[in-house]
């Protein structure tokens, strides 16, 4: 199974890779037409449409990738399909209640149809994920590499045509979200049933089972988006919308890096995961230790590289006024690693059948970043809004963190930790001296720090005997 985890991961790495690189073309080209304003409205925007993607789809995603990699009859998998289509389309019709209530109520404060574009950008959207996720669950990872490399791509090719015939205002980068879905799901939709057994008859709709599964994950996700998009509104409230731009820019550089990294792992090795808990019925728990000590070589290193030369990225990428400080983006990187970690962990407790136990958890870090965010933007600004991201992140990371000795039961995780630590000490000393060596470089020093950095913690590792073969040979 090792193979398959490799295989996939390459290919959701390359469309992660892309999907990297176009979120930073978007960055820039978005940060410099838009003023912080406008950029902090399509930010609300998104933040609406996300609220609605997680009430409407992604707890019927998590059903679907715990159902469907067992499923290989063509009349139970279109079933399945059924019940979950049903599902969101009621879900859909609520949340736009909901969100024509809200029109009217929000318009003194920004603009209703802030709310109403992104109910519609989750309307359009929500399809085109749950269609992913099949294939995601059938391990196709070509076909997912191809539709996310096209979403990406149309979604800021739209933007920038609408921005240069409507102006530089929040609907051209809002319309091209809305509809790059539709240009990638008349292609993904014709491929899901492949490859699956043709048996006859038609099976009941599994609209139970989803439900007793998915169910309590609602009150996870709707705890997670206030954990992940509240702080945004807190900014808007305390101090203003380009505030906003400004956290959301930053926050988005912190986030696209470390998800081009981990997410392609997840995405592989979740699906294998499912079929090897359903097939030896045992714990999965020391192949998510093999994952988790591959991560405990990859994030720390980026952490430190978005910490000493972050600021200098953005203000390469955007303009001047989106460059936060050092330690907002310090801050925003370590919260979101500690959440990816997470993650991983709480797929393990997903297989396990045990999703009713998260919601507590994650409702607990909720509130904490409420408090926080009510604490600490007014006196600290955004720092005050990174630094109870990154509270509320630890938080729920500690609440679902199991013991140790049912990860790594030979105490695996010391040796691994050890040679991360001497390859970091090796990177941070590349990034102070490379600028002092070069500085006929000036303010381009920082680009070459950043590779030679980046090569010495590379080296070193392989050095100090770590490699994906030698963790992973023995796990997944």
């Amino acid at each position: 199974m090792s193979t398959e985890v490799a295989t996939a991961s390459r290919r959701y790495f390359s469309a992660e890779i892309a999907a990297g690189i176009t979120t930073l073309v978007s960055v820039v080209v978005f940060s410099r037409a838009l003023s912080p304003s406008e950029y902090g409205l399509y930010s609300l925007m998104m933040g609406v449409g996300s609220i609605a993607l997680t009430l409407g789809v992604e707890w019927l995603q998590a059903s679907a990738l715990r159902r469907l990699p067992t499923i290989a009859s063509r009349s139970h998998f279109i079933a399945h399909m059924k019940a979950t289509g049903l599902f969101a389309l009621a879900a859909f019709v609520v949340i736009g209640g909901i969100c024509l209530l809200l029109h009217e109520a929000l318009a003194d404060r920004f603009p209703g149809r802030v709310v109403l574009a992104g109910w519609i950008f989750g309307v359009t959207s929500a399809p085109y994920f749950l269609v992913l996720t099949c294939h995601q669950a059938r391990l196709r990872s070509s076909t997912v590499r191809m539709a996310r490399v096209v979403y990406v791509v149309s979604k800021l090719g739209i933007a920038c045509i609408l921005l240069y015939f409507m102006g530089a205002n929040w609907y051209g980068p809002a319309l091209g979200a809305i509809l790059a879905p539709l240009v990638v799901l008349p292609v993904v939709s014709l491929q899901v049933l492949k490859h699956l057994d043709r048996t006859e008859g038609r099976a009941e709709l599994p609209i139970r089972q989803i439900w007793r599964f998915g169910s309590p994950l609602i009150g996870w996700y709707a705890a997670n988006q206030i954990l992940n998009v509240s702080d945004r509104f807190f900014i808007e409230g305390f101090l203003s919308t380009d505030q906003v731009g400004i956290y959301s820019v930053n926050y988005a550089l912190a986030a696209s890096l470390i998800a081009a990294v981990m997410q392609p792992l997840l995405q592989a090795a979740y699906p294998v995961l499912v079929r090897s808990s359903a097939a030896s019925s045992g714990s999965v728990a020391p192949q998510m230790g093999k994952l988790l000590l591959l991560v405990l070589c990859v994030l720390p290193p980026v952490v430190v590289l978005l910490t000493v030369f972050g600021p200098s990225f953005v203000r390469l990428v955007s303009d001047t006024p989106y460059v936060a400080s050092r330690w907002v983006l310090a801050t925003l990187a370590l919260g979101v690693s500690c959440w990816h970690v997470a993650l991983f962990l709480q797929k393990m407790m997903e297989i396990d059948g045990a999703t009713a136990k998260l919601f507590g958890h994650i409702a607990f870090a909720a509130l904490l970043n409420i408090v926080a965010n009510v604490l600490l933007i007014p006196v600290f600004g955004i720092l005050g809004a990174a630094v109870g991201t990154l509270a509320a992140y630890l938080v729920y990371l500690f609440k679902i963190l199991p013991n140790p000795r049912s990860l790594w039961p030979d105490n695996s995780w010391r040796f691994v930790a050890g040679r991360v630590g001497v390859a970091l000490l090796g990177l941070s000393a590349t990034a102070w001296l490379v600028p002092k060596i070069l500085p006929a470089l000036g303010g381009g020093s920082w680009i070459v720090a950043c590779v030679c950095s980046a090569l010495s913690y590379v080296i070193l590792l392989r050095r100090g005997g770590l490699s994906y073969r030698i963790i992973v040979q023995d796990g997944l």
